[in-house]
């Protein structure tokens, strides 16, 4: 495993290359498979181009960048070199608003799945922003506080509850397949999980928050393993809050507290 030091990794993402990209407050920070500093991008602010405590990232296959603008309630877009390419949504309830959006997702056919955490929901937009649907209803229909997004390579989506401390398997469409998960810190429970991330076998991982841990799971639900307990030494966590996987099946977890992304690999 290996250990960088990160100030405040809110959010990881990986591209079709094998770059990782961290959202660190108001930059996105792009990182060489290795740790290496590339070059950042962003800075604080509310016009196009800066964020406001930006919670979420996604790339499409075409390595452009989607950054969940959480306080300013918008999606904004760049290209793979940082410029500023498009910013959708403003601060409401209707379609295409949001009210704290925190987690991103795309996936292979071409739609952005936005986690629209305080108005409970899912909605869905085409690449350039163009709203196409939405699932989940105010208060709590079928969340509680949606956070974390992933999308496998067959069409599944699934969400990370931490209101629920629940994990939800849909359809593109928004349709509910399967849910696991109650609070509790036995195996398949949670406490508070705000990341996900699916690897190319459909398995599915969890940054279990409260419980200092990360889980694996099978595509529907099964339990496979655990790591991790609460602490500042390598393979120990203090509120792991996302975690990406590569295409080498190599697991980052992002820790905003110890201000670092540790990086596990299957032996």
């Amino acid at each position: 495993m290996a250990k960088w030091n990160v100030y405040l990794p809110y959010a990881i993402a990986i591209d079709s290359y094998g770059f990782i990209y961290v959202v660190t407050g108001g930059e996105i920070e792009k990182y060489s498979s290795k740790g290496e500093l590339i070059f950042k991008f962003g800075k604080h602010g509310t016009k196009e181009g800066e964020m406001s405590l930006p919670l979420g990232i996604a790339i499409d296959s075409n390595n452009n960048i989607y950054i969940a603008d959480t306080y300013n309630d918008r999606v904004q877009k760049f290209d793979s070199t940082g410029n500023f390419v498009k910013v959708w949504g403003k601060s409401g309830t209707g379609e295409g608003e949001f009210s704290r959006p925190r987690g991103i997702a795309v996936d292979n056919m071409g739609h952005v799945f936005v986690a629209d955490t305080n108005n409970t929901r899912i909605q869905k937009f085409n690449l350039d922003g163009a709203f196409v649907s939405k699932w989940g209803k105010l208060w709590g229909e079928l969340f509680d506080n949606p956070e974390g997004i992933a999308c496998d390579n067959r069409g599944y989506i699934f969400i990370a509850d931490w209101g629920r401390n629940e994990i939800s398997k849909f359809t593109t469409e928004g349709n509910l397949i399967t849910k696991w998960g109650k609070l509790g810190s036995g195996d398949g429970e949670f406490h508070m999980p705000t990341g996900i991330a699916v690897d190319n076998s459909s398995n599915v991982y969890i940054a279990d928050s409260g419980n200092h841990r990360i889980q694996k799971f099978t595509s529907e639900g099964r339990f496979i393993t655990k790591w991790g307990s609460l602490g500042t030494e390598e393979a120990k966590f203090y509120w792991p809050r996302r975690i990406a996987v590569d295409n080498v099946e190599r697991v980052f977890v992002g820790e905003e507290n110890n201000h670092c992304i540790q990086v596990f690999e299957w032996r």
